[in-house]
């Protein structure tokens, strides 16, 4: 893992664990994540945030390997994730 990675990957871990404890404060349980408006908004931000997590694995473990390989189809499906990501 580069320096870089292990930063974001802090990084991702602190706000992480900052959203937790404030959705916790805000919320006060978990039933209020689908019977509250803050608590629908956070839920479809989770869902955003883990898709776009599970993006970035990809990228990670998948195409990054393969752009050093040179391979054509994993630039092509990096530049189609980037605009994703956008």
């Amino acid at each position: 893992m580069t320096g870089f990675s292990r930063l974001a990957a802090m990084a991702v871990a602190g706000i992480v664990a900052s959203g937790i404890v404030v959705s916790w404060v805000q919320l006060q349980s978990i039933a209020a994540l689908v019977h509250s408006d803050y608590g629908l908004r956070l839920s479809a931000k989770l869902v955003s945030v883990v898709l776009l997590l599970a993006i970035a694995l990809y990228n990670k473990r998948v195409l990054t390997p393969a752009l050093a390989a040179n391979d054509v189809k994993a630039a092509r499906h990096l530049r189609i994730h980037i605009v994703v990501e956008l």
